[in-house]
């Protein structure tokens, strides 16, 4: 009883250590860290409501799909809310699909399962690292992948504290290092938001070869050499023809498990980005191709068929490099999956990618100076001297951002270039003040961050989750670096007793500095007011921003004073500020 008692003692101090230190999992389970990721907050997602739609595919629909959109368009065309998540994941050939649709349905059971796929040539039959396949026949949900019940246990297993940390504590026991891990989680230098579409800003660096790159993919297909009726022997030689036996018999699987769940099965036509720039292809040959390829794959899937792809043409711009969309060339592309499924015209006015939006001409984009990648921020019409506020990616994978020196590289749509400085709020808040003169129409800039200070100065490469311009309340929630608790400092401490100074660099600086946290802004208690400091903290000779929000009614003027903190006694009065407006207001600070 002693021993037992024991035991169960360490095994539960074990447990709540690694819950506590939260360990980077570089998906333990299935090998596929990004697979993981989604089919975590995909289960969130199915507990906050109804799944409508699940969309399935590689990291073309990823990131050149716009869940977030396509749910708020549907749900404005159907007048209930409708609620779409994006379970695109890179390297999803068909062979993958049910396997995906396997794991999927352990947390969610959608109604609509939405495949996307470009038409390509057949694969090997055989499975190749590093591919999805081969990463779940490897990891330990390989065995059990086809049995519902069993998977249903290993996943409840595999998302304990234990077996979740277990990849990333042998690899620091055996290599001293989290390397390994850190590349493992290069999925993670992009943002994912709550819809599971992966955010991209990027513009591509070298579109002199978007002409060959959309000419290769095109040559790609050729059409099925049958005439004739649709009979079930020549829709079987179709298949064939376009699919590996694997691949076919995947989509065959696909669709009896939909089936047998009472679901519905739609094909959507995508492509690689460079095929969407310009617009479809003239090509007699490739539109028969293409059209065969797209029969064939929904005959075997028993899916009804939209052709988005034929109502997309997207600009340079819109492309993050030559085979993936930006997130404003996916709301274009979601734009036109809506008009394909309902049959009505192509929405617009609803998302970023404005119509009317001022872009840098592709002569900017093909300068030698974009040779380092920017990103492309939207920067709304009539608005001037506005604050902007980024937010980068935060995580293993990504490079903390440094807190001196750093600036912000812009590029209006004539190519005028501007640095100004820019201050970090955070682990990954950044505002800058942008003197700009309005503009007549919204206008695309090219952003990038730079360190200043040194020569030449370095580029930062930590990409943009989110941004907003400031001419009021913000709308990002702050977020700042909280001290862990007891438990966590605890947990982190034994870690690097057991393990070493080299394990867990990132664990190392949590316990010492705190973990990245958002912050409800400050509220005064007089006139229910929140106060918020844009930076939080201010050093002499820069601008401090203070964004004010009444939660009341009341239509009374404020009266804003500063108190040092060092000097609690010294109170600087600052100025009125006026009901009902969102316009920025300056007062001067007093020297020193």
């Amino acid at each position: 009883m002693c021993f037992t008692a024991s035991f169960a003692a360490v095994v539960a101090a074990i447990w709540l250590g690694l819950a506590a230190v939260d360990a980077p999992d570089p998906g333990s389970w299935t090998g596929i860290h990004p697979l993981e990721r989604k089919l975590r907050e995909l289960r969130s997602f199915a507990q906050a409501g109804p799944v409508d739609a699940l969309v399935m595919g590689s990291s073309i629909a990823d990131y050149g799909f716009s869940a977030e959109l396509f749910s708020r368009l549907m749900s404005r065309h159907l007048g209930r809310e409708y609620r779409a998540y994006n379970f695109a994941i890179g390297g999803t050939e068909p062979r993958t699909l049910p396997k995906l649709y396997r794991l999927a349905r352990t947390v969610a059971r959608p109604r609509r399962v939405f495949v996307m796929a470009p038409p390509e040539r057949p694969i090997g039959a055989e499975i190749r690292a590093p591919s999805p396949d081969f990463a779940l026949a490897h990891a330990p949900v390989g065995e059990v992948i086809g049995h519902p019940w069993l998977l249903e246990a290993s996943r409840l297993a595999w998302s304990t504290p234990v077996l979740r940390s277990a990849t990333a504590l042998r690899e620091v026991g055996i290599f001293g290092r989290v390397g390994l891990l850190a590349e493992s989680l290069g999925a993670d230098a992009f943002a994912m938001d709550a819809w599971g579409d992966k955010v991209s800003y990027f513009v591509p660096w070298a579109p002199a070869a978007l002409p060959v790159l959309r000419d290769r993919a095109r040559a790609a297909i050729a059409p099925f050499p049958e005439a004739g009726p649709d009979t079930p022997a020549k829709l079987a030689r179709m298949l064939s023809h376009y699919f590996s036996p694997p691949d076919a018999a995947a989509i065959q699987e696909l669709r009896e498990l939909v089936r047998r769940d009472g679901g519905e099965l739609h094909l959507v036509a995508h492509a690689p980005a460079a095929s969407l720039w310009q617009g479809p292809a003239s090509d007699p040959v490739f539109a028969r191709a293409r059209a065969d390829f797209f029969h064939a794959f929904a005959a075997g899937l028993g899916a009804s068929f939209h052709d988005a792809a034929a109502r997309v043409s997207v600009p340079v711009s819109a492309l993050s490099d030559n085979l993936h969309l930006n997130r404003y060339g996916a709301e274009i592309f979601t734009r036109a999956v809506f008009a394909a499924i309902t049959g009505g015209p192509v929405p617009d006015g609803i998302g970023i990618a404005a119509p009317d939006m001022v872009l840098p001409s592709p002569d900017a984009l093909a300068a030698p100076a974009l040779a380092e990648q920017f990103e492309l921020l939207r920067r709304p019409a009539g608005e001037a001297h506005a604050l902007l506020r980024i937010r980068t990616v935060t995580s293993l994978a990504m490079t903390p951002l440094p807190t001196e020196g750093l600036e912000i590289e812009l590029r209006a749509p004539d190519g005028a270039a501007r640095i100004v400085p820019a201050a970090a709020m955070g682990p990954g808040d950044i505002v800058a003040e942008v003197d700009l003169p309005p503009s007549a129409r919204p206008e695309a800039l090219l952003m990038r961050l730079v360190r200043g200070g040194v020569r030449p100065p370095v580029v930062l490469r930590n990409p943009v989750r989110d941004y907003e311009w400031i001419a009021g309340f913000p709308r990002l929630p702050l977020e700042e670096t909280r001290r862990p608790s007891l438990l966590q400092r605890a947990a982190f401490r034994a870690v690097q007793f057991f393990m070493g100074d080299a394990a867990f660099e990132a664990l190392r600086r949590r316990a010492e500095s705190g973990i990245p946290a958002p912050v409800s802004p400050a509220r005064a208690h007089a006139d229910s007011i929140a106060v918020m400091a844009l930076p939080s903290m201010s050093r002499a000779g820069e601008p401090l921003h203070v964004a004010l929000k009444r939660q009341s009614a009341s239509t009374a003027q404020v009266r804003l004073q500063l108190r040092a903190a060092g000097r609690p006694l010294d109170v600087v009065p600052l100025s009125t500020a006026v009901p009902g407006t969102e316009a920025l207001q300056r007062a001067t600070l007093p020297a020193g």
